[in-house]
């Protein structure tokens, strides 16, 4: 097989078993009865899926990372600036659209999930949200996507769009609402994957995505 068709075939399975996460833990439910730790347990086990199906190009870019540790930390918190500056830009056009669409603007159901398991299990949602999501998510939607598509333009709005749209999709809302949701997440996905083209190592980015998240937590249980 050629690089390309085992690479196609590698994003193929991880993208498969994260999409299917939910039909898994329905299925386990109908067995034994579904918990935080088991949630958390499965989400590892398609990390590590993730680590082993990419593990010589983690390894090499981990390898990149260590050598210039202290530079990318800081150039990290560099991009989490430009990320906030551009969600304010992007929160005030959500806003603008929802006044003309005539739309409520009401909190994603993705973030609904969050807040709802904060209240119950906030550790649950740490260690999910700040930690093995933004690996999980980097691999599959930056490195994944990256090692299929090699022209630049084409990447960051493929795997921008489909970072941001699995976000809201499915949902039971209306679609311009979705829509409307999703802008925010194909934003980070567009920002995430333009970032990752630049400076070429996959744990800036999920660094950077996992102090995103962190803030977002730390919001909401300041909110609840």
């Amino acid at each position: 097989m050629k690089d390309r068709d085992i690479n196609l075939l590698k994003f193929s399975v991880i993208l498969f078993l994260f999409l299917n996460s939910k039909n898994i833990l329905l299925l386990l439910n109908k067995i034994i009865k579904v918990n935080g730790i088991i949630e958390i347990s499965l989400s590892f086990i398609i990390s590590l899926v993730a680590y082993l199906l990419y593990k010589k190009d983690l390894k090499k870019e981990l390898i990149k990372f260590k050598k210039k540790k202290k530079e990318y930390i800081k150039l990290t918190f560099k991009l989490f600036s430009v990320l906030l500056a551009v969600k304010f830009i992007t929160a005030v056009i959500i806003v603008i659209l929802s006044e003309i669409l005539n739309i409520s603007l009401v909190i994603s159901e993705n973030q609904e999930i969050i807040n709802d398991i904060l209240k119950v299990n906030p550790l649950y949602i740490f260690i999910a949200a700040v930690i093995i999501a933004p690996f999980l998510e980097e691999v599959i939607f930056r490195l994944g996507v990256r090692k299929v598509i090699k022209n630049n333009h084409l990447f960051i709005i493929i795997s921008g769009l489909i970072f941001g749209l699995l976000h809201v999709f499915p949902t039971t809302v209306g679609l311009t609402k979705a829509l409307i949701d999703g802008i925010n997440y194909v934003t980070i996905g567009l920002l995430f994957s333009y970032f990752y083209v630049k400076h070429k190592n996959i744990y800036i980015i999920i660094l950077l995505h996992g102090v995103n998240n962190l803030f977002g937590v730390l919001a909401s249980l300041f909110v609840l």
